[in-house]
């Protein structure tokens, strides 16, 4: 069953012409039955992972389009020359995100008696919050909450306030 653990730890369901990018008992289920043969029940299928020291676990998400050469040439080649040119200038370096936060947003799961909904109350009333920030390498922060939908106006008029605070922001000086 060594199959199954190298399937689950190094793939994923759609690399296996299934619809979902993320593993369920019931497609290990039918994956196992169309390349093994056997049939399994979803029980069994859930013994056999633990036996195999898996679990079911949240998973870290990840550009597929992540090239770690580039990575490892950003950090000890590229990032290290701009900190030298800001520097030498007086500039400070910004990495700038937007974030964008809803109210009735669902967080994960929760426990509950089996045949039974769990039910989680709130206010009833629904909002968003839209946030711009930019941080230093050193971890100081600008930010900026935004009304409405973030549009290319809204971004150059919160650089150009950047820019404008930046002369009393110590970043990387100092």
């Amino acid at each position: 069953m060594q199959w199954v653990y190298g399937v689950v730890t190094k793939g994923t369901p759609d690399q296996h012409q299934f619809d979902f990018c993320l593993w369920t008992l019931s497609i290990l289920k039918s994956l196992i039955k169309r390349e093994l043969g056997v049939e399994l029940s979803k029980s069994a299928v859930g013994r056999l992972l633990g036996h195999l020291g898996l679990s079911a676990q949240r998973p870290v998400y990840k550009s597929y389009k992540q090239d770690p050469r580039k990575i490892q040439q950003y950090l000890t080649e590229t990032f290290p020359e701009a900190v030298k040119q800001a520097e030498e200038i007086g500039a400070t370096i910004f990495f700038l995100d937007e974030a964008a936060v809803r109210s009735d947003a669902h967080r994960g799961t929760t426990w509950g008696e089996k045949g039974k909904i769990p039910v989680v109350k709130n206010a009833g009333g629904r909002f968003g919050l839209k946030l711009i920030s930019a941080v230093t390498p050193k971890g100081e922060m600008r930010f900026k909450f935004i009304e409405d939908r973030m549009n290319s106006a809204k971004f150059i008029q919160f650089l150009k306030s950047l820019h404008k605070d930046a002369a009393d922001f110590s970043g990387l000086k100092g």
